[in-house]
């Protein structure tokens, strides 16, 4: 019995140590184990199951009421939640113990709790918590996010974006250039993008712990998860909706810029200036015929207009990427030409975002209950271009100018998502309220303290003697 033990043991830490394939043995049985074979094979040993996902019931959605005279609501259940999802900033020590304190926490006071994960961390944790822990997980992110009624994030502000984002995408295939691709592995759809899915474009509310570099977005220390956690399951919690917006990509007639000096009118009528095709990419402008720049910076293209928009918490930027050159994007404001930005690039930022790469490029803090989107250009070759803050009922068009000497390239909350070409555009605009991100908040002094508590706003400077 010892025996049997010991060989356990070093079968579970060569297990965990070894990337792809494993060869061990138990009382002499040889045993090769895949990557895919991994976690089954610890969680046995441990006595661990990890379940599948698909057998538990379909999420539910909580009421949000509004809060008089404040921007926040109550988060009301009309039944207990059962089904959490708990994602973690990946390959960080604090994380990984705080997430595993956490189930076990759950696995021992709340019994009801379904514990969702996506594969990767379901192999990575299930060995390491109780062996009591009702853990579920699912090849597919549509099954899990079709279950989980409450996202629980451990991380920094990124690790809320990932969340977001993980229950705003196609999980069947992604579209990089001409190509569909599908994957095995839900982690391989950060290496090329995400498509909106309208099923599942509602995000379970979202309860956040700060374990990360930034935490502008994390009310909450580690050290309350008991307090916080029993609120919201119990109805006794407040939270804050984040707008986001989404953009589809448009094909657009090639012409001259309704702002260069070489038109013979000074503006174009609104379909010249802006006019989305019905045609594919292709159909529209010669690929092969693009300068040599622009096929060696940007090489793969973005979803075309008849496919999925595409959600943004923060910001989508619309950049140069490795070109050396300045780009040339002509912006229009619901049809009509507002100007034609020369500069590395441009922001189209959420209030959430303003906070993030747009603050860094010099635009405002705008509160997250304020509804409007900034354009907020980076590095502009004008001194007079400065960042605009529009209402939401407009809609942004941008497209890469005829006369721009590159493609651009295109992010989405940080995450690549392809390129644009000459005579290619981005139609831009906010969504409704029920598609925003409703964060779990401690009180409504949790933006005025983030912005004198992590970035120090409006300090003195001291000179030290």
């Amino acid at each position: 019995m010892t025996q049997n033990l010991f060989h356990n043991r070093i079968l579970i830490q060569k297990l965990i140590q070894k990337p792809l394939f494993i060869s061990s043995s138990i009382n002499g049985q040889r045993l090769v184990r895949s990557f895919s074979e991994r976690a089954s094979t610890i969680n046995a040993l441990r006595g661990c199951i990890v379940n599948d996902a698909i057998t538990l019931r379909e999420k539910i959605s909580p009421n949000y009421i509004p809060v008089h005279k404040s921007e926040l609501s109550h988060l009301k259940w009309n039944q207990q939640p059962e089904n959490i999802f708990l994602t973690k900033k990946p390959w960080n020590d604090n994380a990984r113990e705080a997430i595993i304190e956490f189930i076990n926490y759950v696995t021992k006071e709340h019994p009801s709790i379904n514990i969702l994960l996506d594969p990767i961390s379901s192999e990575e944790l299930g060995p390491l918590v109780s062996p009591h822990a009702k853990l579920f997980t699912h090849n597919e992110p549509s099954v899990i996010t079709s279950k989980t009624d409450l996202i629980i994030t451990f991380g920094g502000d990124g690790t809320i974006l990932h969340a977001a984002n993980y229950f705003a995408r196609n999980p069947e295939s992604v579209s990089q250039g001409k190509k569909a691709i599908s994957f095995q592995n839900p982690s391989d759809l950060n290496k090329v993008g995400y498509n909106y899915n309208p099923s599942i474009s509602q995000v379970p509310p979202v309860l956040s712990f700060s374990l990360g570099t930034l935490g502008f977005l994390l009310p909450f220390p580690f050290s309350s998860y008991n307090e916080a956690f029993t609120n919201v399951i119990n109805s006794d919690a407040k939270v804050l909706n984040r707008m986001r917006i989404k953009c589809n990509k448009d094909v657009i007639v090639p012409s001259r810029s309704p702002f260069s000096s070489n038109n013979s009118s000074s503006f174009m009528t609104e379909k010249e200036a802006f006019r989305p095709s019905n045609l594919s990419v292709s159909e529209s402008i010669d690929h092969n015929n693009l300068p040599l720049a622009a096929a060696a910076f940007h090489t793969s293209s973005l979803t075309s207009s008849h496919e999925r928009p595409i959600l943004a918490m923060n910001d989508i930027t619309l950049h140069r990427g490795r070109s050396p050159h300045l780009t040339r994007l002509v912006i229009s404001l619901s049809n009509l030409p507002l100007t034609t930005c020369i500069a590395d690039g441009l922001i189209v930022s959420t209030p959430t975002g303003s906070t993030a790469y747009s603050l860094s490029s010099g635009g405002p803090i705008i509160h997250p209950s304020v509804p409007c989107i900034l354009l907020n250009p980076i590095c502009p070759r004008s001194l007079s271009f400065r960042p605009v803050v529009i209402p939401v009922g407009e809609t942004i068009q941008v497209h890469v100018d005829e006369e721009s000497r590159d493609g651009i390239d295109v992010s989405v909350d940080g995450i690549e998502m392809g390129g644009l070409r000459r005579g290619e555009g981005l139609t831009i605009e906010s969504v409704g309220k029920e598609a925003g991100i409703w964060c779990v908040v401690d009180s409504h002094a949790d933006w005025v303290g983030g912005l004198n508590g992590l970035l120090g706003f409006n300090s003195v400077f001291e000179i030290h003697k």
